[in-house]
């Protein structure tokens, strides 16, 4: 197999700058079409509860349903549902431009479900343990909150609907936009920039950013879009990439919150007094113990994007692709 098929699998497709344009209006589209259940039944929990502006910004800029009086879980099954209208955008921005799904998912002949549990099981093991190094180092800082009858259908909707988000969010950022900024620009490098600064743009919405600050949220936004990437192409898909973006929300969403979450849910545990540096260190560590642990599974290596790019030849032009 070519080592670079998967972020190569745009040079047939009609990808062009200008589809860039399109493709946000798309998605973006979809994405606020999928917002409609949830637009109704915020106006209509303001009207009933009689809710002042005060508490719709505090809403706004924390993302916690219960401000509005609305269920945690259905604040959350809301939530997801805004990426199952962008789904739909997605959809159908690539029938428009003629482009298989399976192309932006895998360079395989299907995806590979074992690839994609794994990356979820090696990552959720990490991020236990990294947050066990955190927990005994200051207990005092979590809480345990655990209800039965909330948390099955947090259960339920997380496992149902987590990977569909996250699953969404590779294919458009590590996979359609990752290989069109390549035809566009044949280069390993700027597809990885375009492909990094679009991903972290889009999250500097996330109420983190408020409450931690735009710098600080953007090291971890920049590295997570760089590792995913940079192991959608080493390892020629995205199941690798999904599964440990699944991970990353599961635990989230149904383990552990802190203040300041996009994820604000009826978790087991939440924590207080984040400090966000440490959680953006255990990350890169993460990342790093993943890799190793996935490439010695999977037989890449990061040798296989960086020379491969530099050397490998075009064969329609005869130049280095750079």
């Amino acid at each position: 197999m070519n080592k670079l098929n998967f972020v190569q699998a745009g040079k047939d497709h009609s990808f062009h700058w200008v589809n860039y344009f399109w493709s946000v209006l798309a998605v973006g589209f979809g994405y606020y079409v999928g917002q409609i259940p949830m637009v109704i039944i915020q106006t209509l929990k303001i009207r009933e509860h009689k809710i002042g502006t005060d508490e719709v910004k505090a809403f706004l800029k924390t993302n916690d349903f219960s401000l509005l009086h609305i269920d945690y879980n259905l604040g959350f099954l809301l939530m997801l549902l805004t990426f199952v209208g962008g789904w739909l955008g997605l959809l159908f921005l690539l029938k428009m431009q003629r482009i298989p799904l399976l192309t932006t998912l895998t360079s395989r002949k299907k995806f590979d479900f074992s690839r994609f549990f794994w990356g979820m099981g090696i990552w959720l093991i990490l991020t236990v343990i990294a947050e066990l190094f955190f927990y005994f180092n200051n207990p005092e800082s979590y809480r345990f909150q655990f209800h039965l009858s909330a948390f099955i259908p947090l259960l339920i909707i997380g496992l149902f609907l987590i990977p569909v988000q996250s699953a969404m969010e590779e294919v458009f950022f590590r996979g359609y936009v990752l290989q069109g900024s390549y035809k566009a620009t044949q280069s390993i490098v700027w597809s990885l920039v375009v492909s990094i600064c679009f991903f972290s743009l889009v999250h500097s919405a996330n109420p983190e950013v408020s409450k931690f600050g735009f710098a600080t949220m953007q090291a971890y936004y920049l590295g997570a879009g760089l590792f995913l990437a940079l192991l959608a192409i080493a390892d020629n898909g995205l199941e690798l990439s999904i599964g440990i973006h699944t991970a990353t929300n599961l635990f989230g969403s149904i383990v552990l919150k802190y203040e300041g979450s996009v994820l604000q849910t009826e978790t087991l545990f939440e924590q207080k007094m984040v400090n966000p540096w440490p959680m953006t260190i255990s990350f890169y560590l993460c990342a790093l113990v993943s890799w190793w642990l996935l490439s010695r599974r999977y037989g890449f290596s990061i040798q296989d994007i960086w020379p491969g790019a530099r050397v490998e030849l075009n064969k329609n032009q005869g130049n280095p692709i750079t």
